[in-house]
């Protein structure tokens, strides 16, 4: 009953490993999209970057192969482009341009055209490049975010909609941290517990506001989301927006709530640690000055 939310996840992922248009349980044997996870051709185990391939009686073990999965690493930078989770998406990709590249498993030429104009202008360091062709590859998103939406329409319907992993985290926390504001307004419409906390004490509401997802924030303070709920370490919702530099979302938690509650990180007040002054002038607008914070 708990395997609810790897499932939501796989069939996000089949539609960013948008290659394998049926992933069921068959064997992938003439398709040049997947691996045996014993292929010889994968590196055996070295100090510092990875187990290696598998041994043989593990052979029937299927894993996209690499140009597979570094279109979709490609798909995912492009749809988390400027929130924190870029740089790990971009951390993945220089893996690869630094070890994969030019193997006997992967060439940058056997990506999809677009996916190739995306990698080369990232292997040669051309920025305005990079940006350019973001727009050709932002074009397979949607087609991501309708597998989350019939993810969830699924989950309603088995009344698996609100049951929380090991972890603590439920459907709303996932769509929440990707800032998908429909699915969040469609969970909440269906009666979840909006400020359930992972076993860190996050909820929807600190995930979103960490992504700098403001129309989900949006939704999540409409379903009445307690922004003063905070992490085991004193981190709150406003504290993150605000060291993030996101201020729409800083405006929106302090006009919706002008009472919040502005906690310390430490020894370091939020008014200290700031060094925008844009930001500061938002802050003192709501009342928030260096002998409140």
């Amino acid at each position: 009953m708990k395997v609810h939310l790897e499932i939501m996840v796989l069939i996000a992922n089949a539609n960013a490993i948008w290659r394998f248009e049926e992933f069921g349980f068959c064997q992938f044997k003439n398709s040049p999209h997947v691996l045996s996870a014993s292929d010889c051709r994968l590196p055996s185990a070295v100090p510092g970057r990875g187990r290696g391939r598998f041994s043989e009686e593990l052979s029937f073990v299927s894993i996209p192969s690499a140009a597979a999965f570094c279109e979709a690493l490609i798909l995912l930078l492009c749809r988390d482009y400027d929130t924190v989770y870029e740089t790990y998406w971009l951390a993945i990709l220089t893996y690869i341009l630094e070890y994969v590249d030019e193997t006997d498993i992967f060439d940058g030429k056997d990506l999809g055209e677009e996916y190739m104009k995306f990698y080369y202008a990232l292997k040669g360091a051309e920025p305005a490049m990079v940006t350019s062709q973001k727009a050709t590859v932002d074009s397979h998103t949607p087609t991501v975010l309708k597998s989350w939406n019939d993810a969830i329409d699924g989950l309603i319907l088995n009344n698996q909609h609100d049951v929380p992993d090991p972890t603590g985290k439920t459907p709303l926390w996932h769509v929440a941290n990707y800032g998908y504001a429909d699915c969040v307004r469609k969970l909440g419409a269906a009666g979840v517990v909006i400020d359930r906390q992972d076993r860190f004490g996050r909820t929807a509401l600190f995930r979103a506001v960490v992504g700098g997802h403001t129309e989900a924030v949006r939704v999540l303070l409409e379903c009445n989301a307690n922004p003063d709920i905070w992490k085991e370490n004193e981190l709150s919702p406003i504290y993150e927006a605000v060291m993030n530099g996101h201020e729409e979302v800083v405006e929106l938690l302090l006009s919706r709530h002008p009472k919040i509650k502005i906690p310390l990180s430490g020894l370091t007040s939020i008014w200290s640690a700031v060094r925008d002054q844009q930001m500061k002038d938002l802050l003192v607008q709501y009342g928030v000055t260096r002998q409140t914070a």
